[in-house]
């Protein structure tokens, strides 16, 4: 799943991974991610730290209380930020 609230940025995404085979769902924000997420397991789960409806960091911690093994990938467009775990 690739959760990404700008939509060039989600297609640059979704075009790259699934030309490769990769099936994939997009999210735009925090929220409809976890209800994909409810619905299915995930082999990965891609997310941007800065979504409109809440922090990447706390999409994280909801995911890995959920389930502890699913790899989750940040990123970030911001070239420096802080996050409550980084200074």
């Amino acid at each position: 799943m690739i959760v990404e609230d700008e939509p060039k940025m989600r297609e640059v995404l979704f075009g790259g991974l699934s030309k490769n085979g990769y099936e994939i769902l997009l999210a735009e924000n925090g929220e409809e991610a976890l209800r994909l997420f409810d619905q299915k397991p995930f082999d990965l789960v891609i997310t941007d730290i800065k979504l409109p409806d809440r922090d990447g960091m706390d999409l994280l911690g909801v995911i890995k209380s959920r389930s502890v093994h699913t790899p989750v990938m940040m990123m970030t467009g911001f070239g420096r930020f802080k996050t409550r775990w980084m200074p």
